[in-house]
């Protein structure tokens, strides 16, 4: 399997909600399109991004192997999918958060903007859910790299702020 090297400076991780792509198209715009996608879950069935993660790896390799274009990941072994084993405290939170985790510590990317990722319980796509539970562990990861990220709205939005041109342009700067 391969291992991932981020080609961009910042990650759009898209979840699973209903005003998901709306909100990666805004932010893909405000990044004048210099970003890498990494869909969660079920939302690669809807964007093809350059990642597709999950925790339920089995998913992933299940419907995306056919794209050898994106690069499968989860902190779950299985034949298919790259593997990225995660320390069990950084597991939680949902497969957004894992990736999240991912991008900062092991991808190499500089930002990270959430979209289709507020963590309300009536933000799943397609339906409702109860996410507070996942929601209890974002803290310790805002605290660790809270300035490097930004959500376009709900509760991630509270914890990390919405992006804004001069976040954007700190984030793009040049190496």
């Amino acid at each position: 399997m391969q291992s991932w090297k981020a080609s961009r400076p910042i990650l759009i991780i898209v979840g699973c909600s209903d005003a998901a792509l709306s909100e990666f198209m805004r932010a893909d715009l405000m990044t004048d399109l210099r970003c890498n996608a990494c869909s969660i879950n079920r939302m690669a069935e809807v964007l093809t991004g350059t990642i597709a993660y999950s925790f339920h790896a089995e998913l992933l390799v299940n419907k995306y192997s056919i794209a050898p274009h994106i690069h499968l990941a989860s902190c779950n072994a299985h034949p298919g999918v790259n593997h990225y084993p995660l320390p069990r405290a950084k597991r939680k939170g949902s497969s957004a958060l894992q990736a999240a985790w991912l991008a900062m510590e092991c991808w190499g990317y500089d930002g990270v903007i959430f979209a289709g990722v507020a963590l309300g319980d009536a933000d799943c796509f397609g339906g409702t859910a109860n996410y507070s539970f996942f929601r209890k562990h974002w803290p310790a990861f805002a605290t660790i790299h809270g300035e490097r990220c930004r959500a376009m709205s709900g509760y991630t939005a509270e914890l990390f702020g919405t992006p804004d041109p001069e976040w954007v342009k700190q984030m793009l700067k040049e190496k």
